[in-house]
Formats: structure tokens, C-alpha cells, sequence
């Protein structure tokens, strides 16, 4: 009988410790946790999308804290996070470092800056945004992706948020794959 007791309980620990084996949480990297902080820093709260693995930040000629990509598609997203240090922020600072990204992307080329719609901007739980679609010239800094799309997020006493989208074809899957990681980042309230 005790035998048997033994027997049952072996058996189930072996069922389930696959199971349980299959929660541990994966290991971070040196960049997610080193982003991780900086996004505390900018009251961000910021989760990696279903789907998305993380991008090398070695290779990057970019000046961005954090990257990530839909594996088999020509499709990354770049973050930079700039929190508030003080008070002393411009309201205007989004406008101003996206314009600069923009251009440092876009090089001799021409983008398109638009204002982000209200509700858009309260998705995120930020005061204000921009968009930057952008040709990109062939360039190894930028992958030689063709396209980008700049996404600029402010919110007061936290801090700015850029979120560079790259492809190779603006079409449908493009706004489809930037909308499987819409809901990755959003300002946490004050």
C-alpha cells in the first residue's frame, strides 16, 4: 500500500512539473533590464508584445535604448526614452527630438509630421504626441529598411517616448504588425 502511495506521487510530480517548468520567467538581458529602468525613470510601463523578440542593440548605429522584432518579417521598432528631470521641459520637447530624429532618419529626404488624434494620445495616457512617416535612404545604419514611421509621446512630470517602426513595405502589414505592439508601452498615471 505504501508502495503504491509512492508510486502515485512520483507519477504526479512528473505530469506536472512540466507545467510548472513551462511558468519560469525567461531570463532577461542586459538591455531589457537597463531599458526596464529607464522606463521607470519616464513612469512607463512597458511590456515586450506576443510575438516580438528582442533585437541586438550592439550592431545599432542608432542612439536608441531598446529593440525589438517580428521574426521572418522585415519589421523592428526602436525605442528611446528621454525621462523628465526636472520641471524645466518645454512642452514642445517631443516635437523638437522627433523633428531631429526625423531628419537624422530621413536624411536629405522629406518626411511627414502629423499631429496624433486625442484619443490616440489617451490611449497611452500622454498629454500630447506626434507621427513621422519617413522615406529612409539606403543606409546600413538603418538596416537599409525603406520606410519608417517615428512615433513621439510626451507626458508632463514623466518624461518623452520615440518609437521608430522599420519595413521594407508601407502597405497593410505594416499598420497591422505596428498594431500587434500598440498596446506594448502607455505612461502609468500620475
Amino acid at each position: 500500500m505504501q508502495f503504491k502511495k509512492i508510486c502515485w506521487l512520483v507519477l504526479l510530480l512528473l505530469i506536472t512539473a512540466p507545467v510548472f517548468a513551462q511558468r519560469k520567467r525567461q531570463r532577461q538581458s542586459a538591455g531589457f533590464r537597463e531599458f526596464t529602468r529607464i522606463t521607470n525613470q519616464a513612469n512607463l510601463a512597458f511590456n515586450v508584445p506576443d510575438g516580438f523578440k528582442e533585437v541586438s542593440n550592439k550592431q545599432n548605429r542608432l542612439s536608441f535604448d531598446y529593440g525589438i522584432a517580428l521574426p521572418g518579417q522585415e519589421f523592428e521598432i526602436w525605442f528611446r526614452v528621454i525621462p523628465e528631470q526636472n520641471d524645466s521641459m518645454t512642452d514642445s520637447l517631443y516635437i523638437d527630438v522627433g523633428k531631429i530624429e526625423a531628419k537624422s532618419l530621413a536624411g536629405d529626404a522629406n518626411y511627414f509630421m502629423r499631429g496624433m488624434p486625442p484619443e490616440v494620445i489617451s490611449d497611452y495616457n500622454a498629454d500630447t504626441g506626434r507621427t513621422f512617416l519617413i522615406n529612409l535612404p539606403d543606409s546600413p545604419t538603418t538596416k537599409h529598411y525603406k520606410y519608417a514611421l517615428l512615433i513621439t509621446l510626451q507626458k508632463k512630470k514623466s518624461g518623452t517616448v520615440m518609437a521608430v517602426c522599420f519595413t521594407n513595405d508601407k502597405g497593410p502589414d505594416f499598420f497591422q504588425n505596428i498594431n500587434k505592439a500598440r498596446s506594448c508601452m502607455k505612461f502609468r498615471p500620475i
